[in-house]
């Protein structure tokens, strides 16, 4: 049952994910920037500080225009806290369950992972 209703809160938050991508969708007014989400795999992690091996798929704008949620939380990014943006692209999330406040990650949990591209 707890399998079940996590799986009905991810559905749900990437419904209202792409609700906000659908109204932040370029103007044509020289907008050019777009929105995207993508669901990484999650990895047991606990009690240390880990790069996932999955990352994304296009590089994001910037680290302000990323927004992590693990089992539909928010997760807060930066050095101490629950996860970085590591790599030259910005394209690997460090998960920092040893030297920050992230949760323990588990096979089971989802990440979900929404930021802005340059188109």
């Amino acid at each position: 049952m707890k399998n079940e209703y996590r799986v009905f809160q991810f559905i749900g938050l990437k419904k209202v994910v792409q609700d906000m991508i659908d109204a932040s969708a370029p103007t044509g007014t020289g907008d050019s920037d777009d929105i995207t989400q993508e669901e990484l795999m999650t990895e047991s992690i606990v009690s240390v500080d880990k790069t996932l091996a999955d990352t994304l798929s296009t590089a994001p704008k910037d680290a302000d225009g990323v927004t992590v949620y693990l089992n539909g939380v928010i997760q807060d990014q930066g050095a101490g806290l629950d996860y970085q943006l590591v790599g030259a692209t910005l394209q690997q999330v460090r998960w920092l369950a040893g030297s920050g406040t992230a949760v323990y990650m588990e096979t089971s949990d989802t990440l979900l992972v929404v930021y802005e591209i340059i188109v």
